[in-house]
């Protein structure tokens, strides 16, 4: 479980992963000239979660235009958790950094996320590093 540092809304919407429509229930708010978002799908098994999130990381990187990905220290491995901070293209052709974690537990994978023109390490650290799975 992890705290967003805004009053979140919810929502949840098919995407297409791993090509297949999978439900994902998101929460997110702005605050702080950024916004943040956590974002959960379920899959069938483990392995189809393993495949999830791979998808579901390179859906997000091409998203932002990356740039340049900085893996974060101690960010685990690509396989059950992967912390990154980018420097990538808004929609807007402006400058935008995102830092983003995904997280593996049994069939469900989480991402982190935290967008802004330029991310301070203040603004993100609750979000991904104080995260814990329930």
């Amino acid at each position: 479980m992890t705290l967003l540092p805004c009053k979140p809304d919810t929502a949840s919407r098919q995407v297409l992963l791993d090509g297949q429509a999978v439900a994902m229930e998101m929460a997110g708010c702005e605050g702080g000239g950024a916004l943040f978002a956590i974002s959960r799908v379920k899959a069938k098994d483990p392995e189809q979660a393993a495949r999830l999130m791979a998808s579901l990381r390179k859906a997000s990187l091409v998203n932002i235009g990356q740039a340049v990905v900085h893996p974060m220290p101690n960010s685990g491995d690509a396989e059950n958790s992967f912390d990154v901070l980018v420097d990538g293209q808004g929609s807007d052709g402006g400058p935008l950094q995102a830092r983003l974690k995904w997280l593996l537990a049994d069939q469900e994978v989480y991402q982190l996320a935290a967008y802004g023109k330029r991310l301070g390490g203040e603004q993100t650290q609750n979000l991904v590093d104080e995260a814990r799975i329930r």
